[in-house]
């Protein structure tokens, strides 16, 4: 059962994921960059409604691999799957032999498949596109995973 959705807050997905958390009851958390850094400049949101923690490094890739590590799977929401960070997410993912689940922002049919892959999940990491890459994707991965979840 679904006890906790991290993720590294970033605008776009990350936040996304955090957001569908909240609507549903579920525990939020996740490694932010130092400073809580996003494409938006310092975010101490993060930390006081989400309860990220502060990672070690300004860079996004050592958070990006501490929450795959932390999480017992990854979601990954993106209209861009070849975007840096989010093959980054995914390489990690291999490399740590972790369950990934890659989901169109924009998909019709995908209820069925996430909640089955989110089923003996604890732990959910929810990565993708920023906001820069994707506009709109913050919205639409949160209106996806609440509409998965609910």
């Amino acid at each position: 059962m679904l006890k906790l959705i991290i993720s590294g807050g970033q605008s776009g997905a990350d936040l996304g994921g955090l957001l569908a958390a909240e609507v549903l009851g579920i525990k939020t958390g996740g490694e932010a960059p130092l400073g809580f850094r996003t494409e938006r400049g310092r975010q101490m949101i993060l930390q006081s409604r989400y309860g990220l923690h502060e990672g070690q490094s300004h860079g996004y890739a050592f958070r990006t691999m501490n929450n795959v590590i932390n999480s017992d799977a990854t979601l990954i929401v993106a209209t861009d799957f070849n975007s840096k960070g989010t093959v980054q997410t995914y390489n990690y993912c291999s490399q740590f032999n972790k369950p990934v689940f890659l989901l169109p922002a924009y998909a019709l049919d995908f209820r069925g498949p996430l909640r089955e892959f989110v089923q003996s999940i604890e732990v959910l990491n929810v990565a993708g596109n920023r906001e820069s890459v994707s506009p709109g994707i913050t919205i639409a991965t949160r209106d996806l995973i609440i509409r998965a979840l609910r």
